[in-house]
């Protein structure tokens, strides 16, 4: 995973803007080594049920950004 991965560390970075979609498996490993949080968020209208209008999906993306950031 070291080798060829951007390092949050090295820039103070808090959180890890991920695809749904994407395997949690290694987001959520860097997420345990650096500290900083993962969040996963839909990337289009229907990826998840709350997320069905594009309003709703800059809701769904803007809300879950603000709690990781709290």
């Amino acid at each position: 995973i070291r080798q060829g991965w951007y390092e949050p560390r090295e820039h103070d970075a808090d959180l890890m803007l991920i695809e749904n979609f994407r395997s949690h498996r290694y987001p959520d490993i860097i997420a345990a080594q650096t500290g900083a949080k993962a969040v996963y968020v839909p990337l289009a209208v229907g990826a998840e049920p709350e997320a069905d209008t594009y309003f709703k999906l800059f809701d769904t993306i803007v809300g879950r950004l603000a709690g990781a950031l709290k």
